[in-house]
């Protein structure tokens, strides 16, 4: 007998597979076998033949193919996202219908979030150095600190400072010419720099022809990000004629930065085009809720507009301080004019930002020496210039009429001097205008915090709201029903969705990391179910048909307080692995307290005045609980990227105070008890000191203090509150009003 080739014999087992003569389950395997000898197509070589074939029976395959594509890339992301992937041959070999594809590509955008942070936080503490340096007599060691620090700040190159956009630079000299139109100097410097950046530009335009016609790795990012792509849209519109295939599209679908999502809308116009984008996006961004590719214009639009937001943000940044900016974009480029960034130090020297001295002092705490704190609060006045529009000099006041703060004998002596080594003329004027008293800017926790939260959630949340409204109403109805539902039926039904809902964040987390904040409110309404579920044991406690109560309520009691650690360990734990038994064991405690009325009432008789003393006792060492985990987290757990993203703080202050509302109403009202309105007082100061300081946390870690010109009105409004309600008790008044001070 001949030798058979291996592609012949492939072809009889599947035709006798296909007819039916051979058995799938035992042909299938050799064919696997006689396949490993045979070259291997990727997806899109084995699309083109399958249409070349001609049959179309054979091309009716291809849209098979092609879901299989998009599953596969979904899967890609998915094991990326979870970091199960060895090397990039074991993705090729793992996922052969994508080895066509960029592999490599880049999970999400590049955006404008962290430059934009790091440049306010840098211009933040340029002032400030220009501020100690203007002292540097009264406080050279701050002054010495300070410009480490910022240079620290100008030396991490990681983490940029700046887009790849001259134009920007270009925005920034142009506003900055409005600041020094009598200044010659400065304006000749301007020019230079201008000069240089289009220069730089005309250099970057052929820089990139030559890099992409010679790509070997990743393109230089000095290069301008703008002319990179205007460059990579071109060559991609020349490909039809030029044979390049899907170079250029895979390029620009690869583009880490946002600013290639406008572009690609517009350059994506063919289907085929559409079909292969969409597969990369799916290697980036995962799955889409909208099928096809409206889901993808629209993520690629958002994507945009989010741009979009941010350079508007970017430009009134660089309108406001073209200056200060041009000064650290300077610093951080080479072959300028060599009178270029001295001549913008040396304006940025003579034009020191009016700053609050205490706040200053706050800020750096932790550098300045203490002998030279008292000179850089004593020796300083500073003005408010919130009433005082830009541009618009300030009205002259004759010195006998401003208001005389208190002087030490230092600061006499030092204002004495001043004036006798700098002589003023002061103009003359007729009738000055009455000052205006400026309050702080408005408090902006609300704006910029709480109320962006309820927009984007707001109907997540009125679910919640319904969910655990809707729940405690039916368990409040088969309370007085038949102990099979009051003790079994409907306590197993409420455990059951409880878990449910859970399990339900667990699993839309799993699906795209996208879907974390809603994981994270469907984790929260379990937590919120959990008081009522806990009130099974009430019952249980209060039930006069109910005997040896002594063990059968610990033993429930135990039961539910195992079920309940094992559910708030792992919701808390997902949510991040730092909250899981700081905020899981604070919320069993709170779960708890719905047992502290009903089980002292099983094992004693109270009542009256005795049940007042052990439920405030109660509650407020539950309240002492809550305040340490509040404090710690705030302290040693939050981080700026915590804060910034939200999730995290919104999830442990939502629960906490749910959690605590709700076992405080269930327990008083199960129990019929009205407390004494003095009886919480001190637990409400206290709260209203616990959102101050977790305000004042979020403002230093968000580096938002110039914004924030103070706390929001809900802190002092519970102190307020708390006050008053102290105030009918004598005993209850005096710590009241200690707390309060």
């Amino acid at each position: 007998m001949t030798d058979i080739d291996a592609n012949v014999l492939l072809n009889q087992l599947a035709r006798y597979t296909a007819n039916g003569a051979l058995n799938s389950q035992y042909s299938l395997p050799v064919l696997g076998r006689l396949a490993d000898t045979t070259p291997l197509l990727n997806g899109e070589e084995l699309i083109e033949a399958l249409l070349q074939h001609g049959d179309p029976g054979v091309a009716a395959m291809v849209p098979r193919v092609q879901a299989a594509r998009h599953s596969a890339a979904a899967q890609l992301h998915a094991a990326r996202r979870e970091q199960r992937l060895s090397s990039a041959q074991a993705i090729t070999e793992q996922f052969p219908l994508l080895a066509d594809l960029p592999l490599d590509v880049q999970s999400g955008w590049m955006t404008l979030t962290h430059p934009l942070k790091r440049l306010a936080s840098a211009l933040s503490v340029y002032r400030d150095v220009r501020f100690a340096a203007a002292r540097q007599n009264e406080a050279p060691r701050t002054a010495a600190a300070l410009e480490s620090e910022w240079a620290e700040i100008l030396q991490d190159t990681d983490a940029p400072l700046f887009p790849s956009d001259r134009r920007f630079v270009l925005s920034l000299v142009k506003h900055a010419r409005s600041h020094c139109v009598d200044d010659s100097e400065m304006t000749l410097a301007l020019d230079r720099l201008k000069s240089h950046i289009e220069l730089q530009r005309e250099a970057d335009e052929i820089a990139v022809k030559e890099v992409l016609d010679n790509r070997q790795g990743q393109i230089p990012a000095s290069l301008d990000e703008e002319i990179v792509l205007d460059e990579l849209v071109l060559r991609h519109q020349e490909s039809a004629t030029s044979g390049d295939g899907h170079r250029w599209l895979d390029e620009l679908c690869a583009w880490p930065g946002v600013n290639a999502a406008r572009r690609l809308v517009n350059v994506l116009q063919s289907n085929d085009e559409r079909e292969r984008a969409a597969l990369i996006f799916t290697l980036r961004a995962g799955t889409r809720n909208i099928a096809g590719w409206s889901g993808w214009r629209n993520w690629l639009l958002q994507s945009g507009r989010k741009l979009e937001r941010q350079q508007k943000e970017l430009g009134r940044i660089g309108q406001q301080s073209p200056m200060e900016v041009l000064t650290l974009w300077c610093r951080q480029q080479s072959g300028l004019h060599p009178a270029v960034q001295p001549a913008l130090e040396s304006w940025c020297r003579s034009h020191v930002p009016e700053i609050d001295a205490d706040r200053f002092a706050e800020r750096w705490e932790m550098i300045i020496p203490g002998e030279e704190l008292s000179g850089l609060l004593e020796a300083v006045y500073v003005v408010d210039d919130g009433g005082i529009a830009e541009g618009e000099p300030a009205a002259p006041v004759p010195v006998d009429e401003l208001p005389q703060a208190p002087q030490t004998a230092s600061m006499q002596r030092a204002v004495q001097s001043s004036a006798s080594s700098y002589p003023v003329e002061l103009p003359k004027v007729s009738a000055p205008e009455p000052a205006q008293l400026i309050g702080p800017p408005p408090p902006s926790v609300w704006r910029d915090h709480v109320q962006p939260f309820f927009v984007e959630n707001w109907y997540m949340v009125a679910g919640v709201l319904m969910v655990i409204a809707g729940s405690s109403l039916l368990a409040w109805y088969t309370w007085d029903k038949h102990w099979a539902i009051r003790y079994t039926i409907m306590p197993t039904l409420l455990a059951a969705f409880t878990w449910a809902l859970g399990a339900m964040g667990t699993w839309v987390e799993r699906q795209d990391k996208q879907f974390e904040g809603t994981a994270a409110i469907l984790r929260g309404a379990a937590i919120g179910l959990l008081p009522i579920n806990f009130m099974a044991i009430a019952l249980l406690s209060n039930d006069q048909q109910v005997e040896l109560k002594v063990l059968v309520v610990p033993l429930l009691g135990m039961v539910y307080l195992s079920l309940g650690a094992w559910g708030l360990r792992t919701w808390c734990g997902r949510i991040h692995e730092s909250l899981t038994w700081l905020l899981g064991g604070t919320l069993l405690l709170l779960n708890s307290l719905v047992m502290l009325g009903p089980v002292a009432q099983s094992f004693a008789e109270v009542g009256g005045e005795q049940l007042n003393v052990i439920m405030g006792v109660g509650f407020h060492i539950g309240f002492v609980v809550v305040a340490g985990a509040v404090i710690r987290f705030s302290g040693n757990v939050l981080t700026p990227e915590m804060a910034n993203g939200r999730r995290v703080p919104w999830f442990f202050g939502a629960t906490l105070v749910v959690t605590f509302l709700q076992v405080f109403g269930w327990v008083h009202a199960y129990l019929k008890h009205l407390p004494h309105v003095w009886t919480y007082a001190p637990m409400v100061i206290l709260t209203g000191w616990l959102v101050l300081l977790t305000e004042r946390r979020a403002r230093e870690l968000t580096l938002r203090q110039s914004q924030l010109g103070g706390e929001s009105f809900l802190g002092f409004a519970l102190v307020l509150m708390g006050t008053l309600m102290g105030a009918t008790q004598p005993e209850i008044r005096v710590l009241s009003f200690t707390l309060a001070g």
